[in-house]
């Protein structure tokens, strides 16, 4: 009896040493570990750093694709400081044994104007590692949001082809295919379409792709109309409809234009400036083409 008792005590402590023990290591460097492989483009050891949920949502070919396309864009160059906090997150603590907020911070290079500056630029990324049989994993989707994030990375990259040094219309329009079927929500890809077959002068395309921008914009402003006690944020939203509409309409004018149908591109531009009469383009396009 008195060996049965021992013998179940010893698998008793063991168990809860290993269980309260956790993973080895600190999470804010598997966080920093994650993004040096990035740096390093050593994508699949990434890979194997992210969590189990992550991984059947997306498969190494995308992440790995995805880090080579945010390259032409933001390129990390290294990690600078990393810290850890805990995290009171009902949903995630009751998913996971452990869960840590880490934030990292690093420098990089951006190509294309993604936010207010191009060049060197400091970045400080939040995400969530936790604790995943014994081990820290990187919660890959609480880094990104990845369909939305990455449809924006491929449209970063079809605007960096579709002029300058590295033009080619070809590659630009495979980066809007990608990115609108990464998010078909991602409006601004239609823009970018018109622009690239306005160059390769494809103006009924161009239009079609245009106008398909411009009626999405339409619906949301009429959604923001409908709220019937709107608040400054709507208001906005309403503004930012209307100047995105009228700015879209002088393109279109001028799609009209080079299609020969002054009369249409006209009254585009009447409506241009209803919308916004502070549309300076449209003011000149009228003087331009349409005075007389």
């Amino acid at each position: 009896m008195y060996r049965i008792f021992l013998i179940l005590f010893v698998i008793v402590f063991i168990t809860t040493i290993t269980g309260c023990c956790g993973p080895s290591g600190k999470s804010k460097d598997i966080g920093k570990k994650f993004f040096i492989n990035i740096i390093r483009k050593k994508y699949d050891a990434s890979y194997k750093l992210i969590a189990k949920d992550d991984e059947l949502n997306i498969s190494l070919e995308e992440f790995s694709f995805f880090f080579r396309d945010l390259r032409n864009v933001l390129k990390f160059i290294s990690v600078k400081s990393s810290s850890e906090r805990e995290v009171d997150d009902r949903k995630l603590n009751e998913k996971f044994k452990q869960v840590k907020s880490v934030c990292l911070k690093m420098t990089g290079i951006t190509s294309v104007e993604l936010s207010s500056s191009t060049g060197l630029m400091k970045l400080e990324l939040n995400f969530f590692v936790v604790e995943e049989k014994g081990e820290w994993k990187v919660l890959f989707s609480s880094v990104f949001d990845f369909n939305n994030y990455y449809s924006t990375i491929l449209l970063s990259n079809a605007i960096l082809y579709s002029s300058g040094d590295k033009k080619d219309l070809k590659k630009a329009l495979e980066f809007c295919d990608k990115a609108l079927k990464m998010n078909p929500n991602n409006d601004v890809v239609y823009s970018t379409y018109m622009m690239i077959y306005m160059d390769k002068k494809k103006y009924t395309q161009a239009y079609k792709y245009g106008k398909k921008h411009y009626d999405k914009l339409t619906s949301s402003q009429k959604y923001f109309e409908r709220h019937r006690f709107p608040g400054n944020t709507i208001r906005e939203n309403i503004y930012k409809c209307k100047v995105q509409r009228s700015n879209l309409l002088v393109m279109l004018s001028t799609i009209q234009i080079k299609k020969g149908h002054k009369k249409k591109a006209k009254n585009f531009i009447k409506l241009a400036l209803k919308l916004n009469p502070l549309n300076q383009k449209a003011k000149e396009f009228y003087y331009t083409y349409l005075r007389k």
